[in-house]
């Protein structure tokens, strides 16, 4: 029974300075990797804290989804990054690129809606949405580190500043994805 108890008391330690060091990761360091393998990984951090890809029910669906389709002649790329774990509201990051082939290795501008490229970031809070999007002066960029379609995986980093209707401005940095879609 000693033993037991003292394994039980070694293993709580154990467990417990797992958590201080993970609480002591930079919000850099809580982003995954940035990989080019199809791990279906994503985050960023948004005004300085990570939003990774989480939370949701079985009727939600994913938190983390990805598309590249060709559509009547044109491409559309969409990436959505959502963490439902924050309590009354989730956060949503959205990336989309519409009629345009992409390019392994290229950076393309995330500027106004209905252009070529777009990002946008949602806060739903019971029911309110606040959308920011970019703008024309408002922008910011991604870019492919990998685009095989044959494996169906694509991965790249991106950044953008998104701003709502009061004019305030949201800050998304050190985003990466690498997904299959």
């Amino acid at each position: 029974m000693k033993l037991y108890i003292k394994l039980l008391i070694v293993l709580f330690l154990f467990t417990g300075n797992a958590c201080d060091k993970e609480n002591d990761l930079s919000p850099e360091e809580q982003l995954p990797e940035a990989t080019k393998t199809g791990a279906n990984t994503a985050g960023c951090l948004v005004d300085g804290e990570v939003l990774l890809p989480k939370g949701g029910s079985l009727n939600s669906g994913s938190m983390l989804k990805a598309q590249y389709i060709l559509n009547e002649g044109k491409y559309i790329f969409s990436l959505s990054l959502t963490d439902r774990t924050t309590g009354e509201f989730q956060r949503t990051v959205q990336i989309e690129s519409k009629n345009e082939s992409l390019k392994e290795g290229e950076t393309y501008t995330l500027s106004e809606l209905n252009e070529i490229s777009t990002s946008a970031f949602y806060l739903l809070d019971a029911g309110f949405v606040d959308a920011f999007v970019t703008t024309n002066t408002i922008k910011g960029e991604f870019i492919f580190s990998r685009l095989d379609e044959e494996s169906a995986i694509i991965s790249g980093e991106f950044w953008f500043d998104a701003v709502n209707e009061e004019g305030e401005i949201v800050e998304i940095r050190e985003g990466r994805f690498d997904v299959r879609y």
